[in-house]
């Protein structure tokens, strides 16, 4: 610390005053405040005193991490009767010499506080008691446990939003824990690559083979289905058109090495999967059946309406070329041999056949197990609740002799355990067993732990009816109960723990008018969270985007952006620039309820940012500047061109540079994010052509731009994939990248990912 330029011209109390013979006693006043810097303790505090002026007390803290203590010290032994902590605290400013050697010291991380000259003294023996506890507290800086429950938490959080950067700071973290074996870190490794859609990345994974064995959950499952079809089966959109390329694809290609991926469609919830399971079926004598016709459903649905219509075609040439195959169902099998043919089912992994073929079978020990070995595969709650009353239905002396082999005891737990009932009394009939949304709320406030919750929510999410519990006024009241209110401990960890699913499945985009109750009180369930993190902060502005686009009082209005500010600013460190980007972003998109909250919140939002302008990116700087003069409020954004745009030789204008006379197309449904990215892409490189798409539809403007453009962003987030399949169809691999989100900065990160990854 430069004493002498703390306490030096611009503050009343001078180092070499203090230090005369007659500063004796304001130097020992002082020497608390002074030994916290000396030890370099977490936080400490310092003052600065100007004659006419109120008294300053500049606040620091050392590590990012030590924000949120900084600022809870300052309102515990402040409190807003002694500073005006309402208002936004002053951030420093360099030219300050005073202000510039406190900053120095403190790496940015501080804050200014300014007390009436009334409760000057006040003021200063309460801070005076807080550093002489902070002195007594031991200053070993030891690693801050997180809960691996939160973690995975946040992964999945990550993951839902599209944030590469903070998935991959959430498994780097599990790793350092220890809490998560290798295979469930590669599982999570590779559904980052599935955001980023580096397919390549997931089927050339030297571990995959031992990943498969090891019987992938649905979603990592899903995602190495989906890498199968945009490689091997359609690399340029196009899918095979017979009966007999699709048979040679499938046997020669697919399941030999893939084979494992699809043994059930339960839990796969994307068009590329519905695409596998509609053709699978083409291997088996019995022909089509009832199932291929969901799944064509599903793809029109989804706007895969192409790629519907030629499966359709495919299976009209096979009904041409083999007439007596017709629809294939349990009839075609006698009612004898129903149990012998699922087992066969269920030997060559096809567990969606097994279970068709066991539950239409007679009553009988054979079925019973036959159904929970299929149950506890597929991890369905719905068909384990089925195939565990089958089980409960045999004599005492069938269920005694089956649960002798150890290994059907296990599977027998496993699937009670994903319903919810305890395995040490475990009966059906003697709790509520969790099928649906409704009873697994409902199941967190028991007493009696329930360590499957979380996997239960996470299978549940697949299967369960979220339309039951938002038409239903009862179902409804007593879910948003469970969130707002007092649970078990356990039960309490696990709702925080489960909240991406309940996120996923009742605040999705655009969020149903009737789920709004369930979205408010997520929102303030995640917002009071001890564990905040830049991903819950993510969260919070995803959910207060889906919830303020319908009306909202201006009160809640004020309430959400308030605490959304407040997470950003206590988090307070540069990693926070892409949330700052995000969440005015956010501001933009929803109406404003009141337009001076809004502004307030966005300059709130910008004074964090001058702080870290030494380590402000050209794009977040492009971003911002961009960001801020939409809202109306440029004067707020205070930060000037930061240092790798000053150097021309710097690695990062370099990178940009690279942009020069090239042709860049962003497609989105977000007009106003495309139209800042354009602004920002042509700010970052003058001799960038940039065209932009909004539209619902292929077009011909778009197709040209497809077919001309050396770089095609798509924001596959928030579009309809009846456009981008359009234009997926005339780009090579080469020329096209993803934005993981659907802002302007996500769309920017993926124009520079591609220039990176393509030496471009």
């Amino acid at each position: 610390m430069q004493w002498e330029d703390f306490f030096g011209q611009g503050n009343d109390l001078r180092w070499a005053d203090l230090h005369a013979p007659n500063g004796a006693a304001r130097l020992n006043a002082l020497e608390p405040f002074l030994e916290l810097v000396r030890r370099e303790a977490p936080v400490a505090a310092l003052p600065r005193v100007r004659r006419g002026r109120a008294t300053e007390w500049y606040i620091g803290w050392r590590e990012d991490g030590d924000a949120r203590d900084a600022r809870d010290l300052v309102v515990a032994f402040l409190g807003r009767s002694y500073a005006n902590l309402a208002e936004v605290p002053r951030i420093l400013t360099p030219s300050d010499a005073v202000e510039r050697s406190f900053s120095d010291e403190f790496g940015g991380r501080a804050i200014v506080v300014a007390v009436p000259d009334s409760l000057r003294e006040p003021a200063r023996l309460r801070l005076l008691t807080m550093a002489k506890l902070l002195l007594r507290r031991p200053l070993r800086r030891a690693a801050r446990v997180v809960a691996v429950g939160r973690l995975t938490r946040d992964v999945e959080l990550a993951l839902q939003q599209g944030n590469v950067g903070l998935a991959e700071t959430g498994i780097d973290a599990l790793r350092r824990e220890g809490h998560v074996d290798a295979v469930n870190l590669e599982f999570l490794t590779i559904r980052v690559w599935a955001v980023a859609h580096e397919w390549a990345k997931v089927v050339e994974y030297p571990g995959l083979p031992g990943l498969l064995a090891a019987r992938p959950p649905a979603r990592t499952r899903e995602v190495l289905i989906r890498a199968v079809y945009h490689l091997l089966v359609a690399p340029n959109g196009a899918l095979p058109e017979t009966p007999t390329a699709w048979t040679a694809l499938l046997e020669d290609s697919v399941l030999p090495s893939w084979g494992a991926l699809f043994q059930t469609s339960r839990g796969i919830d994307s068009p590329e999967g519905w695409v596998f399971f509609a053709v699978l079926p083409l291997l088996r004598d019995g022909g089509r059946d009832e199932t291929v016709s969901a799944h064509l459903h599903r793809l029109e649905n989804a706007g895969w309406r192409r790629e519907a219509s030629a499966i359709e075609r495919v299976w009209r040439l096979r009904q041409a070329d083999a007439p007596g195959h017709g629809p294939a169902s349990t009839e075609a099998v006698p009612a004898t041999d129903w149990l012998e043919f699922a087992v066969a089912a269920f030997r060559d992994d096809d567990l969606d056949r097994a279970w068709e073929l066991a539950i239409a079978a007679p009553p009988g020990a054979t079925r019973a197990t036959m159904l929970v070995r299929c149950a506890a595969l597929i991890r369905d709650p719905i068909l384990s609740t089925t195939a565990l009353a089958a089980w409960e239905d045999l004599p005492p002396d069938d269920q005694t002799s089956w649960r002798s082999h150890g290994r059907f005891s296990q599977v027998l737990a496993n699937t009670y355990e994903l319903v919810g009932v305890s395995a040490s009394a475990p009966t059906l009939s003697s709790r509520r067993v969790v099928s649906s949304w409704s009873t697994w709320f409902t199941r967190l406030k028991a007493p009696e732990p329930w360590p499957g919750a979380i996997s239960a929510a996470d299978a549940g999410q697949a299967s369960w009816s979220v339309e039951d519990v938002v038409r239903d006024e009862e179902q409804l009241s007593s879910a948003i109960d469970v969130i707002t209110s007092t649970l078990p401990d356990w039960g309490g960890d696990a709702l925080r723990n489960s909240l991406p699913f309940v996120i996923a499945s009742f605040v999705a985009t655009p969020l149903d008018v009737r789920a709004i109750p369930i979205a408010d009180a997520v929102f303030e369930l995640l917002e009071t969270d001890t564990a905040q993190s830049f991903t819950t902060c993510d969260a919070l502005i995803s959910i207060a985007a889906a919830r303020l686009t319908h009306s909202a009082q201006p009160s809640l209005y004020a309430q959400r952006l308030a605490s959304i500010a407040d997470c950003v600013l206590a988090l307070d460190s540069a990693a926070c620039i892409p949330l700052v980007a995000r969440a005015l972003e956010m501001l933009l998109v929803v109406p404003a309820a009141q337009q001076q909250v809004r502004d307030d919140t966005a300059v709130r939002l910008l004074s964090m940012t001058s702080r870290w302008s030494r380590q402000m990116t050209w794009p977040d700087y492009a971003t911002l500047r961009t960001l801020a003069a939409d809202l109306g409020v440029s004067e707020a954004f205070a930060v000037s061109v930061p240092q790798p745009a000053l150097d021309s030789a710097a690695p990062e204008r370099a990178v940009w540079g690279r942009l020069a006379n090239k042709y860049v197309a962003l497609y989105s449904l977000e007009e106003g994010a495309l139209q800042r990215a354009e602004r920002a892409l042509k700010e970052l490189c003058p001799g960038v052509r940039v065209s932009v798409f909004a539209e619902h539809g292929a077009t011909a403007p778009m197709d040209e731009a497809a077919r001309r453009a050396d770089l095609f962003v798509i924001a596959t987030r928030s579009a309809k994939h009846s456009a981008t399949i359009a234009i997926e169809t005339l780009l090579d691999a080469r020329r096209r990248a993803y934005a993981s989100g659907k802002g302007t900065t996500s769309l920017l990160m993926a124009v520079k990912t591609w220039l990176v990854r393509s030496g471009n």
